[in-house]
């Protein structure tokens, strides 16, 4: 009877669930995010004076260079994006 239910070992399974603070922490860490990469991009168009050519080799030397994970060498970016090694190089 009862002494049974004594005997039992009582356990609470863990709630993983994001707390309103997690919430509302995480909604402001990427709300800078994207206000960083906005800033960025921004940025990058002036270096450029707004030359859309221009902006979008950057942005391809950029992806295949330091955002997709194999991306191949600074050789082969360079042939694949069709331009000089030197404008990729370190």
């Amino acid at each position: 009877g009862d002494s049974d239910d004594d005997e039992r070992v009582h356990f609470e399974i863990p709630d993983h669930r994001e707390t309103p603070e997690e919430d509302f922490l995480r909604h402001e860490a990427e709300d800078a995010a994207v206000g960083s990469v906005d800033r960025f991009i921004e940025s990058l168009s002036k270096s450029v004076r707004g030359k859309k050519k221009q902006f979008d080799r950057m942005i391809n030397v950029l992806w295949h260079c330091y955002l997709v994970s194999d991306g191949g060498t600074q050789l082969e970016v360079a042939e694949m994006l069709g331009v000089s090694d030197s404008l990729i190089s370190d």
